[in-house]
């Protein structure tokens, strides 16, 4: 073989290697960028749904304490009609807060996110009523309701159920 010709196989063998180690790292670059966006995608559905389950929380925290000062306050004093209507306002407007905030989750999060709000609205709703029917019959009388109570407590656990199965659902989404 003559030196023209290794020269010649030579540089076909560079241009092919360099070609070759090229394409390798482009579609290594490709791969790894791709895997960086779903990582940074993950992330942001992750930090959205937190911030709406928080939020869910938060809403639901006032709508007990809501209930708790307006149960509190009826059972304890003879309140006059604006009064009462003062706490009707409080209590719906809370509630409301809590709804927006549960409609938040169902857009946000998973497919059994509306199962879960659903749970936790019927049973802060029964709470809020219980209250509302105490206001609206006058207060007074008997500081425990076992409707009150037992629909309290039934708020308490769907909460409970909902901060176990919302660090669940976050757990799934890598971090």
């Amino acid at each position: 073989m003559d030196q023209g010709l290794a020269a010649v196989l030579g540089a076909t063998v560079g241009v092919v290697g360099t070609l070759g180690t090229a394409c390798l790292t482009y579609l290594t670059a490709r791969h790894q960028a791709r895997d960086q966006g779903r990582v940074a995608h993950a992330q942001t559905v992750r930090d959205e749904r937190r911030a709406t389950y928080l939020e869910v929380l938060t809403a639901g925290e006032i709508l007990t304490s809501e209930c708790a000062k307006s149960w509190k306050w009826i059972t304890e004093t003879e309140p006059n009609r604006v009064d009462i209507l003062k706490a009707h306002t409080q209590l719906e407007a809370a509630m409301r807060n809590l709804e927006k905030a549960a409609n938040r989750v169902k857009l946000a999060g998973p497919v059994d996110a509306i199962h879960r709000m659903d749970l936790l609205l019927m049973a802060a709703g029964r709470e809020m009523w219980a209250v509302r029917d105490r206001l609206e019959s006058g207060g007074g009388g008997m500081p425990h309701s076992n409707e009150y109570l037992e629909s309290k407590a039934e708020r308490e656990e769907e909460t409970r159920q909902l901060v176990i199965w919302a660090r669940t659902e976050l757990d799934k989404v890598p971090h």
